[in-house]
């Protein structure tokens, strides 16, 4: 332990608690099932291939491609990368 537990009374509000002394439950003994919405999987689902199959990879594309396009832009300002050229 490191001295941050508050026993729960009523007479005094533990002072790390948030909000004024509210304690929050405790999920270690939340052991009642929350009934999933119909439809709620499926929706679940639909939102995850999305993001996983189209959005993340269409935005990892873009990104690269915009680095590419800063990395030309700044080239064809400053030159190519490497020692200068003699002579030329």
């Amino acid at each position: 332990m490191l001295g941050f537990s508050c026993s729960v009374s009523t007479s005094t509000a533990c002072p790390f608690a948030l909000h004024g002394g509210i304690q929050l439950p405790d999920a270690r003994y939340d052991t009642q099932e929350r009934p999933i919405a119909p439809g709620q999987r499926f929706r679940e689902l639909a939102i995850f291939l999305l993001l996983a199959l189209a959005i993340w990879p269409i935005l990892s594309i873009a990104f690269v491609g915009a680095y590419g396009f800063i990395v030309w832009i700044y080239q064809i300002f400053t030159g190519p990368p490497g020692p200068p050229t003699v002579g030329h």
